[in-house]
């Protein structure tokens, strides 16, 4: 689901309250990078994560608005 929404958008930042057919995407990925945090993800995902367009471990927080 996150490779189909980063062809789409162009970018894995995904906002948090995202849902994918009733599946919350945005905190799946929320719980990638905490996972990530602790040292308990594994380092295949790790690195097919990091593969994505604009993926961040520690992405900005507050309210982006483009200009």
């Amino acid at each position: 689901m996150l490779q189909q929404y980063a062809k789409e958008h162009r970018t894995s930042r995904v906002p948090y309250t995202y849902k994918v057919g009733g599946f919350g995407l945005g905190a799946w990925v929320s719980g990638q990078r905490s996972q990530y945090a602790k040292g308990k993800l594994d380092s295949s995902r790790q690195k097919r994560l990091e593969r994505l367009p604009g993926w961040t471990w520690n992405p900005p927080t507050g309210i982006w608005i483009d200009t």
